[in-house]
């Protein structure tokens, strides 16, 4: 018997799973555009904004991604689309609630895309809508930040080294940055989970007690 289940994806988890994946083809991946592929977000306004992780390769665009409504996870979403030789694209954003949003336009710098969006007969749009590629940690020596949004897991894993007292510290860190921790891990691992702003994660990343922090993931297991 198959069985799917959400996993909380350790470092050593994910490590397991790509060793023991087989090979499906011998052909080589096709070469990622550089102009689209990475992770890109909308301003917040009053923490409400668009953010998703795409790969453009061989003319075909994939990714996820999450929508925050006034601060608030509100939805997951996953990408779909094409692109052309000059950048310009044409996506569709489908949500796990059912709705349906398309996105056209053209990466303008490396930094920066924008285009036309409309979304549903009841939504705004169309209208005008840029998005720009997310902020690295603002800091040299960051913590590594592992995967891609995967809409069925939203959130992100923190894991701190061994030595830290996981409680306190994730305490600390909820008052610091105002977000509420979905579970705290004091055994296999130190740390926690919970559904942090992209702002949040670049600053977090930067904490001197965190070792690493995943995109949560959904894993199939027998």
């Amino acid at each position: 018997m198959r069985r799917t289940g959400v996993v909380l994806a350790a470092a050593t988890a994910a490590g397991f799973l790509a060793a023991c994946r087989e090979s499906r083809s011998t052909e080589p991946a096709p070469t990622a555009n550089p102009a689209l592929t990475g992770a890109w977000g909308t301003v917040s306004s009053s923490g409400s904004f668009v953010e998703f992780s795409l790969r453009a390769a061989g003319g075909a665009i994939t990714g996820a991604g999450r929508e925050f409504r006034s601060g608030s996870f509100y939805d997951s979403l996953i990408v779909s689309g094409e692109y052309s030789d000059t950048s310009a694209f044409r996506l569709t954003i489908a949500y796990t609630n059912g709705d349906i949003a398309h996105y056209v336009g053209v990466a303008l710098t490396p930094t920066l895309m924008a285009g036309t969006w409309s979304r549903g007969p009841y939504d705004y749009g169309p209208f005008d809508r840029e998005f720009h590629v997310r902020p690295r940690a603002p800091c040299a020596d960051s913590a590594g930040l592992d995967g891609a949004p995967d809409p069925r897991a939203p959130g992100y894993i923190v894991m701190y080294y061994r030595s830290v007292d996981s409680p306190t510290e994730t305490a600390r860190l909820a008052a610091l940055y105002h977000f509420t921790p979905h579970f705290v891990w004091t055994h296999a691992i130190e740390g926690f989970s919970a559904d942090l702003l992209p702002t949040t994660v670049s600053l977090v990343r930067c904490d001197t007690l965190v070792e690493l922090i995943e995109y949560n993931a959904v894993v199939a297991f027998d």
